[in-house]
């Protein structure tokens, strides 16, 4: 099957079905791919040139004026992670969370977030492979909390999903 390429832009509700409920293959597109690398060297001269940000160089919530050193952004974005990675209700379908993976996939693709384009690469290969993150419905509507958990908990249903899941912890590690 054909890759359908997402930028973030124009997800068709054709294409979203068809990664979705068909699992049609799902790629980054390279101009999208670009607009991730600019939008991520900005997050990184933020943290070498020690500028104010928040969440990135500073603390969160009622953290936010807390400045964060270079050394410790790292610790920050990974404590973030942790943070998000938490759910209390029952598992998402099979179907939500394909839809929820695509979904953060495509909000990456669109190069506002900072993230590095491996992030956006690693749920397309999870997705392409049928490893599925384990998102918990959250109370209310916290979509922030319940996509934070996409990157932290994939189930471990095959060798094949492992080497998926070390490959999009990796990811995280080298996102931080």
């Amino acid at each position: 099957m054909t890759p359908i390429h997402i930028n973030g832009n124009d997800l068709s509700l054709q294409d979203f079905a068809q990664i979705v409920l068909e699992r049609r293959p799902v790629i980054l597109e390279p101009a999208a791919r670009q607009a991730v690398e600019r939008a991520r060297a900005v997050v990184d001269d933020l943290v070498e040139n020690d500028r104010m940000a928040y969440a990135i160089t500073t603390g969160v919530g009622k953290l936010a004026d807390v400045r964060i050193s270079g050394k410790e952004v790292r610790e920050l974005q990974i404590n973030l992670v942790r943070s998000h990675a938490v759910g209390v209700g029952e598992p998402l379908s099979e179907t939500e969370s394909r839809a929820m993976m695509l979904l953060r996939a495509a909000v990456l693709a669109t190069g506002r977030s900072g993230a590095r384009p491996v992030c956006c690469e690693r749920l397309c290969e999870l997705l392409d492979a049928g490893v599925l993150t384990m998102v918990r419905r959250t109370r209310g509507d916290d979509i922030d909390a319940a996509c934070g958990q996409l990157k932290g908990q994939v189930l471990d249903r095959t060798r094949r999903q492992a080497e998926f899941r070390r490959k999009l912890e990796q990811g995280v590690r080298d996102a931080a």
